[in-house]
């Protein structure tokens, strides 16, 4: 998905490819929604279990003031 979304010319940030394990996560994830007009997640039913998932979600809600 993310590569159509590129082919049709969007700026896409996409984990795997953009954050090196070891870096910083939130200051990461928070560079890029402040880069970001928009935001749009993908993601499957699996991933609510995850650590990183509820790492991300936190750091929106207190982005976006949720």
């Amino acid at each position: 998905m993310a590569e159509r979304l590129e082919a049709e010319g969007l700026r896409v940030g996409f984990d795997r490819a953009e954050i090196d394990p070891g870096t910083d996560l939130l200051a990461q994830i928070e560079r890029g929604l402040e880069r970001s007009p928009v935001l749009l997640l993908c993601m499957s039913a699996a991933v609510f279990a995850s650590e990183w998932v509820r790492i991300e979600r936190d750091t929106l809600c207190v982005f976006f003031d949720l």
